[in-house]
Formats: C-alpha cells, structure tokens, sequence
C-alpha cells in the first residue's frame, strides 16, 4: 500500500507563513467535505502536525494551546529539578497546582489559560479539533 494515498498522511513540509489573525491553510489538495478548523498551538511541531497532505483547511495557531511554560526550568525534568532546586521542589511538592515555575506559570495559570480556548473551541460552527 501506498502511504500517501491515506486521507490522514501527514506532511512535515508545513506552510508556516500565517496571515494577521495567526492563521495558516494546509497544502493545497482536496477539499473536506465538510468546514473544519483546527486549531494547534504555535509550536512548528504541533503545525506540522495538524497538516494533511492531500485535505486543505484552516490551522489557527493558538498561543493559548501551548505547553506550560516552565519558565527558567525550560528543558530540565523534574529529577534535575529536583536536584538543582531542592528548596524549590519541596514547595512543589506542597502545593503542587500554584507553584508557579521561576519565570513561568503554575499549573493554574495553565488551567486558566485553556480554559478561553476551550470556550472558543466549544463556539465554533463548524468541526473543532
């Protein structure tokens, strides 16, 4: 069989170029039979992975969708943390969902921040994904 011909290939060539509202189209090729948006955060890798080789639609690329930011722990696990930051940890530990990382957020802050996306997600008329 032939992987391209699946409907759900996906392309790691995206058109990264978004227009003034953070949206970019897939590739061109056939299109879905029905409206859809999708919507992905601004990371090039989830981009990527929201596009479909042979279906053009709408990406909107949602800064809201992205990752937590862990602020000056960026890239570090929780083990180097751990070790690192001991005093810090502990009070991650203690209250694990307001911590806020140092230069980041808290997991609450996250939470509020998908919860506008997710209301957004929830208004739209057409498929959201």
């Amino acid at each position: 069989h032939e992987e391209e011909d699946h409907p759900l290939n996906i392309t790691s060539s995206v058109d990264s170029s978004a227009s003034s509202s953070g949206s970019s189209v897939a590739p061109a090729g056939a299109a879905l039979p029905f409206p859809c948006l999708v919507m992905s955060s601004t990371m090039p890798r989830a981009i990527d992975t929201a596009t479909w080789k042979k279906h053009q639609f709408l990406i909107k690329d949602v800064s809201n969708l992205n990752p937590l930011d862990m602020g000056d722990f960026s890239g570090m696990d929780l083990t180097s943390i751990r070790e690192q930051h001991p005093e810090w940890y502990e009070q991650l530990k203690q209250e694990p969902f307001h911590t806020r990382f140092p230069g980041g957020e808290s997991y609450a802050d996250l939470i509020d921040r998908l919860t506008s996306i997710i209301i957004d997600m929830e208004q739209q008329l057409g498929l959201a994904v």
